[in-house]
């Protein structure tokens, strides 16, 4: 049986949604930006670039860009759309033997460690992935975040697989339940080996700079709210934003 992660733009359509994707990629660039203060020269990875699209918006501030998915169709989408020559597209998994030969200095991990067999080969393979003094941005939702993003049912990310997938059914949903969603507490030793910025908070105190007034506006009650949630109760936090930085050689 073909694997959800193997055929997931088919059903997910927004993958392909020009405007969608460019407004992520574009906030995930202000916070790249903003830590690294220039990109030029530097090579990224994005892993499960899915279409490509936010992958080639990437390209325009890197030397050298490389997307990977296990989802043959979105790559061969993306190999149709974008041929730009300082980008490039494959078909494989993370730990594929041909890309652990490779070295980056941004690596973008965004949604996509519930996603794995096991998150933590996937972190430490980013972590191996990179040169020193290089950096993942790491966007992972909360297991504690009250309305599952994939299927959209409260509290679906708190159950064990089997009960998940019984409550998918009893609501009538498609698909099957295999996403793994980690606690905080868990995300934190996930990513252990790097030195962790938290993104977080300044993406809650400064929406405009990071490019998401979409989401919360500034002196807005929502914002009060998040900010005042966010730094009292920070483990429940439904989506965290990190830059990880692996430690520069001395």
């Amino acid at each position: 049986m073909v694997r959800d992660q193997e055929n997931f733009s088919s059903k997910y359509n927004q993958m392909f949604d020009v405007e969608i994707r460019t407004q992520k990629a574009l906030k995930a660039l202000s916070i790249i930006n903003d830590f690294k203060i220039n990109t030029d020269g530097l090579t990224l990875l994005d892993v499960g670039c899915s279409s490509g699209i936010m992958t080639e918006i990437y390209s325009k501030s890197f030397s050298k860009t490389m997307g990977i998915d296990i989802d043959k169709s979105a790559i061969d989408f993306a190999k149709n759309n974008f041929d730009q020559e300082n980008l490039e597209f494959f078909n494989i998994s993370y730990d594929s033997p041909e890309l652990l030969k490779k070295k980056f200095d941004v690596i973008t991990c965004s949604h996509i460690y519930e996603h794995v067999d096991d998150p933590q080969v996937l972190m430490d393979t980013i972590y191996d992935l990179l040169n020193p003094g290089g950096i993942c941005l790491f966007i992972g939702g909360n297991k504690l975040k009250i309305i599952e993003p994939h299927f959209k049912l409260p509290f679906l990310s708190y159950m064990p697989s089997k009960l998940g997938n019984l409550y998918i059914k009893l609501m009538r949903k498609d698909g099957e339940y295999y996403q793994k969603h980690l606690s905080f507490f868990n995300l934190k030793k996930l990513v252990e080996k790097f030195i962790v910025h938290d993104y977080t908070i300044k993406t809650i105190k400064d929406p405009t700079r990071f490019l998401s007034d979409d989401l919360i506006k500034n002196n807005s009650f929502k914002q009060i709210f998040y900010l005042i949630v966010s730094k009292l109760f920070y483990f429940i936090v439904p989506t965290y934003i990190w830059i990880l930085e692996k430690q520069a050689t001395k």
